[in-house]
């Protein structure tokens, strides 16, 4: 499909009245090498937690990226996921699969974490 025209949206805040539910269209590739060795090493529980800081760290890098910044603190909660085994420049990563929701609204089709270049990590609003 060839791109015919794009139309941008300003917004001076990004926050969104509690939070707003999301989904990963694509495999978000949360974990770089060092990350991933300290989320094996975590107890099952405990899991969850540390993904919720890196995905709360990605919404941040994009805000920045777009040239906004957050007068709040920028929250995630992970729903339901699953590992998924994703191959991206040679090299085996674990993907993610699942839900999530943030204080932060963001349009669809944007992507978080690594590899979005390539297309990892785009996410799309949940249906309520």
């Amino acid at each position: 499909a060839k791109v015919t025209a794009i139309a941008l949206e300003s917004r001076t805040t990004p926050v969104s009245e509690g939070y707003a539910a999301y989904r990963f269209a694509t495999p978000w590739l949360a974990l770089n090498s060092e990350n991933y060795a300290k989320y094996k090493s975590l107890d099952a529980r405990l899991r969850p937690g540390f993904l919720e800081g890196i995905l709360a760290a990605n919404v941040l890098s994009l805000l920045k990226g777009v040239g906004m910044r957050a007068s709040f603190r920028v929250m995630a909660r992970l729903g339901q996921h699953r590992p998924t085994s994703v191959i991206c420049n040679a090299n085996r990563f674990m993907g993610l699969w699942g839900s999530f929701a943030l204080n932060v609204t963001l349009p669809d089709h944007v992507g978080l974490g690594k590899s979005v270049a390539k297309g990892f990590g785009a996410i799309g609003r949940e249906e309520k």
